[in-house]
């Protein structure tokens, strides 16, 4: 250690005496290993549980496909493994719960009136997640009972940004849909939700959520749907292993009790991650280029501080000499050299590690899906004693690769003629073959920085291409004076008939006023999730997934989508009139080949009696963007 503090010091007295070239190796270390801390800060985001929960023993339930390992659970299977779990005298779980985001509604707060996105959880969410709470009590078991008083507890943003964290708040009425519930209790500002993507404003109970948003209520009573994602802590001692055999129980018990699914119930446990795992695996390619971006990045920054480190060391030969003449082995020579190189780096890693915070947030930005209703959420990933722990033995690594080949060529050399002369030696002498000069240690290092910065500049053109051809790619329909909001009626006791009503009388009010040149609406916006359903084309025999988009005549006026053949939706479609679809120019180019389009025929298959319903086909419209700037 004694040796080692020596070093220490000695290489600090060096660095403050010959400040320059420490400095510009540290910047250039910083770049190349802030590169690489971010983009494993980033990666290792998909592994961070959710803030403002306890993590010990938390895991997730997975419903697993052949091409969809991470699928959610249907809302009756879950509660026959919470309640095969509370059965069991030995249960693998101490509790189980489910959470189902994300959906909006009106709320009313005295005389305040506007919109909140609400998450709806079982009773033993908050329980089972162990979340910690800023004012008053989370959900209870009670609570997601039929016939219990309808409670909520608000999210510690929400309270803040909506009623002043007021903590009289406690015990008074809000109005979500208009039923009144009760605020319970405001999150800690730690508890952002159980998923990246949303911010929920107030949780509710599942019980209250089934009786006004009907269509969610309808899903639920269907095994075959999966709907919810769930959630289990372990109790102490019981292992993954033991709690999945558990459930794989329950599910086999339920194949027989529900036959009638194409495949067998099969369960995954996972680590309950804040990012979801789809995430990961639609992001992977992406990944893979940041990572091979980043390591080239570090390759040439390696170089590059070899080069200058060489320099330094060729600068302090007769340094070395006269600690050589005075009995200094080879191996403490090298020592000294290392230790140097490896402080620097170390400083380096100290400003990645600084780095890290913005430079994550920003790639998690490139990941934030478009939509008319402003871009996803930005990531809240944390630096934590993983990433430190990467960044300090990178930064290690790095700095003794960058020091160990001048650290050889440096204490390697026959040192003691150094002192007979005053000069500083140079690169030393070059071996030659058949009269041709080899090239030397600072020759290759020079070509390896020439090549890495070649690749790398390929690399980054490559990256700023695309970032520019995303900023500028054509959505396939005019946005620039266009306004959205949500509306719903799910939540209401309204009949298809006065729904269809409603939004009749809602367009034509809207058109009347003076702001606006026309109005449209769609069950889903462009640029945010669309229904997908199988449907059979004309000509095919197997069903396709299809994008679907349920729009009222105007819609493609309204956004300006062209029109390339047949006919746009006339007020006579309604429901009285035969189905009808339009198409857009890929499916018309993918299925349509060689025949003409217009007049073909589309069929949904009905899997509750197996009939199919027939959709004609009326027009072609120009490609657009139903759900990200790649579907």
């Amino acid at each position: 250690m004694s040796q080692l503090a020596h070093d220490l010091r000695a290489s600090i007295r060096s660095i403050r005496r010959r400040p320059l070239i420490p400095i510009v190796a540290v910047t250039i270390l910083a770049l190349g290993l802030a590169a690489c801390v971010a983009v494993f800060t980033y990666i290792n985001g998909f592994h961070q549980t959710f803030p403002g929960v306890n993590a010990r023993g938390l895991v997730r339930v997975f419903g697993v496909e052949a091409e969809e390992p991470y699928q959610d659970i249907a809302y009756l299977d879950f509660l026959d493994y919470e309640t095969a779990n509370a059965a069991s005298a030995d249960g693998a779980f101490e509790g189980l719960a489910a959470a189902q985001a994300y959906y909006a509604a009106s709320v009313r707060h005295a005389t305040e009136t506007g919109v909140a996105f609400l998450e709806a959880v079982s009773g033993d969410y908050f329980r089972v997640l162990e979340i910690e709470m800023g004012i008053g009590r989370g959900l209870a078991a009670g609570d997601d009972r039929p016939g219990a008083d309808p409670v909520a507890v608000l999210s510690h943003s929400w309270w803040q940004r909506s009623f002043g964290g007021d903590t009289q708040i406690l015990g008074s009425t809000l109005y979500l849909n208009n039923r009144p519930f009760t605020i319970v209790g405001v999150t800690s500002p730690k508890f952002l939700g159980s998923t990246s993507g949303t911010r929920p404003d107030v949780w509710i109970p599942i019980a209250p959520f089934k009786d006004r948003y009907t269509n969610w209520a309808a899903a639920s009573e269907d095994r075959n749907i999966p709907l919810i994602r769930v959630f289990g802590r372990l109790r102490s001692g019981v292992g993954k292993d033991q709690a999945l055999e558990q459930l794989n129980l329950t599910a086999r018990g339920l194949d027989e009790t529900y036959p009638g699914r194409a495949e067998p119930r099969r369960l995954s446990l996972g680590q309950a991650t804040w990012i979801d795992p789809r995430d990961r695996v639609a992001e992977q390619p992406t990944l893979r280029l940041m990572m091979v971006a980043a390591g080239v990045l570090l390759l040439l920054t390696y170089a590059n501080v070899a080069n200058l480190l060489l320099s330094v060391a060729l600068r302090k030969q007769q340094e070395l000499a006269m600690r050589a003449a005075l009995g200094a082995s080879r191996g403490r020579l090298l020592r000294q050299v290392l230790t140097e190189s490896t402080l620097l780096s170390i400083l380096a890693g100290v400003i990645a590690l600084l780095l890290a915070g913005p430079l994550t947030t920003r790639l998690g930005s490139y990941f934030a899906s478009p939509s008319v209703w402003g871009a996803n959420v930005s990531r809240e990933v944390a630096v934590d004693y993983r990433v430190v722990a990467f960044a300090l033995l990178l930064s290690v690594v790095t700095g003794i690769a960058a020091g160990l080949l001048p650290a050889l060529r440096a204490s390697g050399r026959h040192l003691m003629p150094t002192l007979q002369t005053d000069s500083v030696m140079s690169g030393g002498s070059h071996h030659r073959l058949w009269g041709l000069r080899l090239p030397g240690l600072h020759d290759l290092l020079v070509a390896s920085q020439v090549a890495l910065s070649v690749v790398l500049l390929v690399v980054a053109g490559l990256v700023v291409r695309t970032l520019a051809n995303v900023s500028s790619l054509d959505p396939g329909f005019a946005y620039e004076s266009l306004v959205g909001t949500h509306i719903s009626t799910s939540s209401t006791q309204l009949e298809p008939e006065e729904r269809e009503q409603f939004f009749t009388e809602l367009r034509m009010r809207l058109a009347e006023e003076p702001w606006v040149e026309s109005v449209t609406l769609a069950q889903q916006a462009p640029l945010s999730g669309q229904r997908s359903a199988e449907m059979r084309v004309e000509g095919q025999d197997d069903l396709v997934s299809l994008v679907q988009a349920r729009v009222v005549p105007g819609f493609f006026e309204t956004l300006e989508i062209d029109l390339l053949s047949g006919r746009r939706f006339l007020d006579t479609d309604d429901a009285e009139a035969r189905d009808v679809a339009i198409v857009n120019e890929e499916l018309a180019r993918r299925f349509f080949i060689g025949r003409e389009t217009l007049g073909g025929r589309l069929w949904e298959p009905d899997p509750e009696d197996g009939s199919e319903r027939e959709f004609e086909i009326v027009g072609v419209v120009r490609n657009a963007k139903p759900q990200d700037f790649i579907a």
